[in-house]
């Protein structure tokens, strides 16, 4: 990432993980790229004019990139997809999501619905920790809306907004996922 606004946020975001997970460490390299011997390990933070995105959990092997674009620039925004990296879905895709939220696919934008998709408990653990409707990784109501109507929506038919911080049930499964 060349700006260095964007820097110190991504700096700011792997700052504040590192600290809730000392045993994964985080480095920001200066402007270039990772010492060779690095990069089996390296995330790749890099511009891009599409949106927010990173691969969910380690790639086996090479560079892993994490693409933000101009409106990804916030703190909450860079946090979210350092989670994906971290192993972490999003929380609207938990095998017991339908107990707490509906999602609306007849309002999602067309190319969009892998978003809302719903994983098995044998490929998503949810570490015990009840699900979060205000956490890091919950979509807001209205995300990737197709018609300005709510793409999913608490099963009481309220509305769920964007979460700017790590909530206390993202830290729990933080730590239980990472043992530390």
């Amino acid at each position: 990432m060349e700006d260095n606004n964007a820097r110190a946020l991504i700096k700011e975001a792997a700052s504040e993980l590192q600290e809730i997970l000392p045993c994964v460490k985080f480095w920001v390299w200066p402007k270039g790229r990772a010492p060779l011997k690095y990069k089996e390990t390296f995330i790749h933070v890099m511009k891009s004019g599409n949106g927010c995105s990173s691969h969910v959990g380690k790639k086996p092997s090479g560079s892993q990139k994490m693409k933000l674009d101009s409106k990804c620039m916030k703190l909450g925004t860079i946090i979210h997809e350092m989670i994906h990296a971290l192993g972490f879905h999003h929380e609207q895709s938990r095998p017991d999501r339908d107990d707490y939220v509906e999602v609306n696919f007849d309002n999602i934008r067309e190319g969009k619905q892998n978003n809302f998709k719903k994983y098995d408990y044998n490929e998503v653990s949810t570490f015990g920790v009840p699900y979060n409707p205000k956490s890091i990784t919950q979509y807001s109501s209205k995300a990737f809306s197709a018609n300005g109507e709510p793409t999913i929506l608490t099963i009481n038919g309220k509305r769920i907004s964007n979460s700017k911080r790590l909530q206390k049930t993202d830290i729990i499964k933080l730590k239980r996922m990472y043992k530390c």
